[in-house]
């Protein structure tokens, strides 16, 4: 958790940082989600459970010139079978 509050820092205090954070454990992404949660830093989470109007959403923030932001993905949402 230390290295996440360190990537998290740099995330809030660099004009052109993004991270994209890929687990194969959705669990691991929930308790990541709940620490960012408490910490107070920006994310955003893209999974399954994402409905398909705010997919859209999440990718133009994404895109968006000078967003600072966590993403968390997890892995087998993008691979192939």
């Amino acid at each position: 958790m230390e290295s996440l509050a360190s990537v998290a820092c740099s995330v809030q205090t660099s004009a052109l940082l993004q991270v994209l954070l890929f687990s194969t454990m959705t669990r691991a992404l929930d308790v990541i989600e709940e620490v960012l949660d408490w910490s107070g830093f920006h994310h955003l989470r893209l999974d399954g459970a994402t409905a398909a109007a705010d997919r859209g959403r999440l990718v133009e923030e994404f895109n968006r010139p000078g967003a600072r932001s966590i993403h968390l993905f997890p892995f087998w949402e993008w691979t192939d079978n």
